[in-house]
């Protein structure tokens, strides 16, 4: 979709100095990705995640480079970047601190004048982070949504299925989500709805188009 839409992504973080934040900079590199890396004195964050029939366990480092929310202001100011760049960003931001210092962030984002990506991630909405608070702090356009369909029926307070993580499940389940994010107030160019576990791979994007979601690839 990026390419098509003839857009370059640029990616902002952190990594520590060791073997993983290596790695992590020598793959941005080999895809020639734009990049604004914060080095910290913490370690690399990693996770690992653990699934069991139809649950899932996810573990992480607390102490680990996600300390670079401060910087993010002079990092976009230094990128000098406009509409043909895309920002990546999580919902990890929603758990990092108070809804003012969030907001603060979203508006450093906005201001850049670049598109925005926001990944839905799973353990940050099983933490504290809302539905609510997602849209408070994205109260604007967004070019592209990516979530985990699971993740999504328990992010949003008016869905209310249960799901597994395959392929099996039925388009009405996805109408109601489309209809019932389209209907909030997010506002969204794409929208992409992953499968999980196995599945991973697999997902369904979906483009606004005259007053409702069109899924444009498998």
């Amino acid at each position: 979709i990026f390419k098509k839409e003839h857009l370059d992504p640029v990616i902002l973080g952190s990594i520590g100095d060791d073997p993983e934040g290596r790695s992590i900079l020598s793959d941005l590199e080999d895809n020639e990705l734009k990049a604004f890396i914060y080095k910290s004195s913490r370690p690399t964050g990693k996770s690992q995640i653990f699934y069991r029939n139809d649950s899932r366990e996810i573990f992480s480092e607390r102490e680990n480079a996600n300390d670079y929310d401060s910087r993010i202001s002079i990092m976009l100011d230094s990128l000098k970047l406009n509409g043909r760049n895309i920002i990546y960003a999580t919902t990890h931001m929603l758990i990092r601190g108070t809804e003012e210092n969030v907001k603060k962030i979203s508006e450093s984002m906005y201001s850049s004048g670049a598109r925005i990506v926001i990944d839905i991630v799973p353990h940050d909405i099983y933490n504290s982070a809302t539905w609510d608070t997602f849209c408070k702090v994205f109260d604007r356009p967004l070019f592209m949504v990516i979530c985990e369909l699971k993740t999504i029926l328990s992010f949003h307070p008016d869905l209310n299925h249960s799901v597994g993580y395959d392929e099996t499940v039925e388009d009405g389940i996805f109408q109601d989500v489309l209809e019932k994010v389209y209907d909030s107030r997010l506002d969204m160019e794409y929208f992409v709805l992953r499968y999980g576990y196995q599945n991973i791979g697999k997902q369904r994007v979906y483009k606004k188009k005259d007053g409702k979601f069109i899924q444009c690839v498998d």
